[in-house]
């Protein structure tokens, strides 16, 4: 687990500051609403993070990676707006709250077990030995 959990992680720290980045931006600059604001921040930040995933932890597929993430996207704007919006929370507390909901814990799963998972049948043969058909020394072999 060591292996791919802390580059994604920090990947995933990097893609986060961007990603509140452009929130903050959208809602100030482009007045979006914070649910507009925070799936355009998540579409951003999720860039980073399939390019920094895929250059640092895993390899890629983009298709399944778009899937998740436009899933986690949604139900990530849903819950940021539900907080920000309905609840009074601050929005950049809700994004943050959110983003430990959605992306930290599922979305790590999801990239490593849906978006990249292990090659392990390639993995294995690239660990098997050839099959070694000499004798060792000191034997014989069997006279007929």
């Amino acid at each position: 687990m060591r292996s791919w959990a802390v580059p994604s992680l920090m990947v995933g720290a990097v893609a986060t500051l961007i990603d509140v980045g452009v929130l903050l931006g959208a809602i100030r600059w482009l007045h979006a609403s914070t649910a507009a604001g925070a799936m355009l921040g998540v579409a951003v930040g999720s860039t980073v993070a399939f390019v920094g995933n895929r250059r640092f932890a895993f390899r890629s597929s983009a298709l399944r990676f778009v899937a998740g993430t436009t899933v986690g996207m949604l139900v990530h704007g849903a819950l940021v707006r539900t907080l920000a919006d309905r609840a009074g929370v601050p929005v950049v507390i809700a994004k943050l709250v959110s983003d430990v909901c959605v992306f930290t814990v599922g979305q790590l799963l999801l990239l490593r077990f849906f978006v990249f998972p292990a090659r392990r049948g390639l993995a294995a043969i690239d660990r098997a030995q050839s099959p070694s058909w000499e004798l060792p020394e000191g034997l014989d072999a069997p006279v007929a």
